[in-house]
């Protein structure tokens, strides 16, 4: 574990590979509860009407799971603008209710590639198409049980 915060809205833990920080990472696991939001729905719909404001020429995949209501979605995220350093990510997200008035459960599921010249040195050997086909049916059936974990030496709980 990398990262854990608690809060009044909810809580999260961010999981980085050993030898990995969670400002350099390369993959990571996340889950995040929220005790005042009960619709897996509306929170995946209300993330991809962001995505679709931020990122307006950018395709995203939202679907229903047959598990438990549970909903998903996944997507490009990358700097906006001029940049000439930053990250190429691929997220997946999973919101599912906890229980009956218990609140929400997101996971999430994160790769990223570096860039230091231009967004498409981070694509250069990557090909996406085969890494969702991929991982799709494993993170869509994945049982992401996080209940508790250490955060690694010389990183911030938060």
């Amino acid at each position: 574990m990398a990262f854990s915060e608690s809060t009044d809205v909810g809580s999260i833990k961010e999981f980085v590979p050993a030898g990995e920080t969670i400002e350099n990472w390369s993959t990571m696991v996340a889950a995040r509860y929220f005790d005042n939001v009960d619709s897996p729905e509306e929170y995946i719909r209300n993330m991809a009407e962001e995505y679709r404001r931020t990122m307006p020429h950018m395709r995203f995949a939202v679907s229903q799971l047959e598990q438990g209501g549970a909903w998903d979605i996944d997507f490009i995220i990358y700097p906006r603008g001029e940049e000439t350093g930053g990250f190429v990510e691929w997220n997946y997200f999973r919101a599912e209710q906890r229980g009956v008035g218990e609140g929400l459960v997101v996971n999430q599921y994160v790769v990223r590639r570096p860039f230091s010249r231009s967004i498409e040195e981070a694509f250069d050997g990557w090909d996406l198409p085969s890494l969702r086909k991929q991982m799709l049916p494993i993170l869509k059936a994945a049982d992401f049980n996080i209940v508790s974990g250490e955060v690694s030496d010389g990183e911030d709980a938060g």
